[in-house]
C-alpha cells in the first residue's frame, strides 16, 4: 500500500467518467485533495478512482461534465435526444407526459443515463445485465 503520489487517471477512467456525465479531470483533483488530507493508501489506485467515480455519481456529488455545444440545445418531446433515448422515432412520437418530462430533465443538465433512471425507464446498461 502506498500514497498517492504521482499516481494519474488512465483511460479507463476517462471512459467510466464520460459515460457518467463527469468531469474526469475535476473528479480527480477532488479525489487527489481527499486523499493527500487524509493521508490515505490504498492498494490500488486506479479501483480506489473508479469507486470515487461511481459513488459519487451515485449520490450526485460530481463535477459535470461541460459540453458548451449540448448547452445551445433545448430539449423538446421531440427532439432526437428524447427520441433516442425513448427509442421513438419523428413519425410515432407524441407530446405524452413521459417524452416532456424527459426533455425537462435533460434540460437540467442531467446525463440521458440519470434522467432515464430517475424516470424508471431502462437503459443500455440495464438491458445488457442478464
Amino acid at each position: 500500500m502506498s500514497g498517492i503520489g504521482d499516481w494519474r487517471p488512465d483511460d479507463t477512467h476517462q471512459t467510466l467518467a464520460t459515460t457518467l456525465g463527469l468531469d474526469c479531470d475535476g473528479e480527480y483533483a477532488k479525489f487527489r485533495d481527499r486523499c493527500l488530507s487524509s493521508a490515505q493508501v490504498s492498494a490500488d489506485w486506479d479501483a480506489s478512482f473508479r469507486n470515487w467515480l461511481r459513488r459519487g455519481h451515485e449520490l450526485n456529488l460530481t463535477i459535470k461534465a461541460r459540453h458548451p455545444s449540448d448547452h445551445a440545445h433545448t430539449h423538446t418531446w421531440k427532439c432526437k435526444h428524447v427520441l433516442a433515448l425513448l427509442r421513438r422515432d419523428e413519425e410515432n412520437a407524441t407530446p405524452d407526459g413521459l417524452a416532456v418530462t424527459l426533455a425537462k430533465l435533460l434540460n437540467t443538465g442531467i446525463t440521458g443515463i440519470q434522467a432515464l433512471q430517475r424516470l424508471g425507464l431502462p437503459t443500455d446498461d440495464d438491458l445488457s445485465t442478464p
